[in-house]
């Protein structure tokens, strides 16, 4: 008996893209633009917020220059007042030295304020305030030093007791006390602003690590998907073109029989199989087995009867998770085992059931064998006539 060659696919079936395909598929395009897209907000997010702790940084430090300087202004003129005492006991010029040093330090240690205080009008009035009042106290230690080098002893010493020093000493102490209050507000102020940059910006890191992971884990599953598609793909294709080949030429009806059973079991992994053909009316005959023990049932098999009459009746495979006792059993020397899940596929060509595949598995199926079953149903149907 002659059996006809299967006719080659179409170039429409023989899985042939598209001549112009865009460069990524649209799933994956819109995860890696939502990536970009998260990227550049974590990093502008991440600028403003480095942006706003250095801002508050810097105005922190200003602030605490500040204050460092109200209180070397203060020391300076507690270093006049040791000199002025230190020159009116003794008459030596060399206690004059924290005099000296304190009032050159004094101009400097306002202009140090003014630029401080730029941007603050209210302290700038309180320096102005301040620099008169010093200058205030200044000229009383001036005028008592005079007096005691003119050799007025007595004179000098009225001075100083008739408080006037002390008074505006008292008054600068008031003054430098109420601007470093009013700095450690600012001060305390800015340390809050500081902290809600620090937090900010450490809620965007963790929040874009996170979201950085999830898209990261969104494109490794997406791109592990469609690796495995497309492997599974090319598996199948390479499956339905090895089988075809060798349905190909001039071939005796066992010998098909045994070629098809024997790629099938090695290619899918199957323990167990045999192949049914039509006969002249609608029953189904076993004409090829594989791996089936001596003796097993061969009666033929008609539309609706058991799992290969329902495969014909129904025309489209039939998995079977939960398999009979003693139904398409596996042998061997040592004995025989039950396969745990079988597929009977139906080769199909026009709507017509040409043959049917049983074939056992010891493993789960997964859906690639059946799609491939699904594929090569109609070349085996074209090759048994």
């Amino acid at each position: 008996m002659s059996l006809r060659a299967p006719t080659a696919p179409s170039a429409a079936r023989s899985g042939r893209g598209a001549r112009s395909a865009p460069l990524l598929p649209p799933g994956t395009l819109a995860g890696f633009i939502v990536a970009i897209l998260a990227v550049v907000s974590i990093a502008l997010f991440t600028y403003r917020a480095l942006r706003t702790q250095s801002a508050g940084a810097t105005r922190i430090t200003q602030t605490l220059d500040a204050i460092q300087q109200l209180e070397a202004l203060q020391s300076n003129l507690l270093n006049a007042e040791t000199g002025q005492r230190g020159f009116l006991l003794t008459g030596e010029e060399s206690y004059l030295e924290p005099y000296t040093i304190g009032r050159t330090a004094l101009a400097g240690a306002f202009t140090a304020l003014r630029r401080q205080f730029q941007d603050d009008a209210l302290q700038q009035q309180r320096t102005d305030a301040l620099e008169q009042l010093s200058n205030e106290r200044m000229a009383i230690i001036a005028e008592t030093l005079s007096l005691r080098r003119a050799g007025d002893a007595a004179g000098a010493l009225s001075v100083v007791r008739s408080d006037r020093g002390k008074a505006a000493m008292d008054r600068i102490r008031a003054l430098v006390a109420e601007m470093e209050n009013t700095e450690r507000e600012v001060l305390a102020a800015r340390q809050d602003e500081w902290q809600q940059a620090v937090d900010f910006s450490s809620q965007i890191t963790g929040g874009g690590s996170v979201l950085l992971l999830f898209l990261i884990t969104t494109a490794a599953v997406t791109a592990s998907r469609q690796y495995r598609t497309r492997e599974t793909e090319m598996w199948v294709r390479a499956g339905q073109s090895d089988l075809t080949e060798r349905l190909q030429g001039e071939q005796r009806l066992e010998a098909l029989g045994d070629k098809v059973l024997e790629f099938l079991a090695e290619y899918l992994h199957a323990h167990v199989g045999a192949l049914y053909i039509k006969g002249s009316d609608t029953s189904f005959q076993r004409f090829a087995a594989y791996a089936l023990p001596a003796g097993s049932d061969n009666n033929p098999v008609r539309p609706g009867d058991g799992l290969l009459g329902q495969a014909v009746k129904e025309k489209r495979p039939l998995r079977v998770t939960e398999v009979p006792d003693g139904y398409l059993p596996v042998a061997s020397s040592l004995g025989r085992s039950q396969p745990r899940e079988i597929i009977v596929a139906p080769a199909i060509v026009n709507g017509v059931v040409h043959a049917v595949v049983e074939l056992g598995f010891f493993h789960r199926v997964i859906a690639a064998d059946l799609e491939l079953l699904a594929r090569v149903s109609e070349s085996l149907a074209i090759a048994v006539p």
